[in-house]
């Protein structure tokens, strides 16, 4: 069984800017009413098979949840990671290699795509021994069919002229993609919502636990210490020299948010290699117990934070909470909200055109649908 919803995101128009918008989820929130009352040991596969949308870490953030809450070691911590790293890499090729060409009128990488997606989907069984060569092959297939430079020449950029070089010159889906991406005008409001940041156990504990325990309603519109924030790739990588470039430069956000993500996936074989030595310098799972018989967990997925909280009573699950990462960035004042504000469209074609790539850029975890009103 899986529950998703849907978010209508309608947006008031004068025919000339965006006057006004509303952003409405039908997104159930189950893992609550579903979870309380079994067993804790059974929370993890509920949750999966609840939300299938980036199903391995919404696996291993309710195993980590569970195991805080039960004072234990978690079990399998590494091959987590491992997992998450392998499904991170999965939904940015999604989109760089299938939506945003989609999205931009250039045809679709489907054969290569679907290739490496099954491929990496099979390893996420492979033993510890055997990511080495995973790392190596989710390399060799960046080089040939995302990037077509070397990874070498890919990291050597810093800045957005020699971006706009590999864009006019990579036949590639993704470089053509955000080839046009880069040609539309500045996004309203670039940058009016912060970023995320990195989160570790105390900004967890002191700023989201407290508030996700005393208001049920925080996993709907979640904030940090008050105020909404952006999470995902371009929060993770704002140190990043060619995003940290193009950021500075406060050009279309919807683009920076594809080079953030591209920018990332171009990590993942390194932090896959780190994976098999047994380390990795900033994991992505987290874990804490704010009290006895409460555990938090956090992980960074494609999307972005995603948060589960367990209170757990005698093996049993007394109380569960998720906060996905579209609850952050379709916030009512959040990244979404805030990239269409004031936003200027001629005609109400260029209008749904630009509301569905400020979608995109944020990836929600359900179908949306667009809903134009004319003020």
């Amino acid at each position: 069984m899986t529950i998703e919803g849907h978010l209508t995101l309608s947006v008031d128009w004068d025919g000339k800017r965006v006057t006004g918008l509303a952003v409405a989820s039908t997104r159930p929130f189950a893992a609550s009413r579903i979870t309380v009352g079994r067993p804790a040991a059974e929370a993890p596969q509920i949750v999966a098979r609840l939300y299938t949308v980036c199903g391995k870490a919404q696996r291993a953030a309710a195993a980590r949840a569970v195991a805080e809450a039960e004072a234990r070691d978690p079990a399998d911590a590494l091959e987590a990671e491992y997992r998450v790293a392998l499904e991170a890499a999965q939904e940015h090729l999604w989109r760089l290699l299938v939506d945003w060409p989609e999205a931009t009128d250039v045809t679709p990488a489907a054969e290569p795509f679907g290739r490496i997606y099954r491929r990496l989907g099979a390893s996420a069984g492979a033993a510890r021994g055997e990511w080495p060569a995973v790392a190596g092959e989710l390399e060799d297939f960046l080089e040939q069919e995302v990037l077509g430079v070397s990874m070498a020449a890919w990291e050597q950029q810093d800045e957005r002229a020699q971006l706009e070089r590999w864009t006019a010159q990579a036949p590639l889906a993704p470089a053509r993609a955000l080839a046009s991406l880069l040609q539309e005008a500045d996004s309203a409001n670039a940058g009016a919502v912060p970023l995320m940041g990195a989160v570790g156990a105390s900004d967890i504990l002191s700023r989201v636990a407290p508030a996700l325990i005393a208001d049920e309603g925080f996993c709907r519109a979640p904030t940090w210490a008050g105020e909404p924030r952006e999470t995902g790739a371009l929060a993770r990588m704002a140190h990043n020299p060619l995003v940290a470039h193009a950021r500075a430069r406060r050009g279309n956000l919807v683009a920076l948010r594809v080079i953030s993500r591209l920018a990332e996936l171009t990590t993942l074989p390194q932090r896959i290699r780190e994976l098999a030595r047994g380390r990795t310098a900033s994991p992505w799972l987290q874990g804490a117990s704010p009290s006895r018989g409460t555990g938090i967990a956090w992980v960074e997925t494609a999307r972005g934070l995603l948060i589960h909280l367990a209170e757990v009573d005698g093996g049993m699950v007394v109380r569960y909470s998720v906060v996905a990462p579209t609850e952050w960035n379709f916030h009512p004042r959040g990244a979404f909200a805030a990239a269409l504000d004031g936003l200027r469209a001629g005609t109400e074609a260029e209008l749904a055109k630009r509301v569905k790539r400020a979608a995109l850029s944020l990836d929600p975890c359900v179908p949306y649908r667009i809903e134009v009103r004319h003020a």
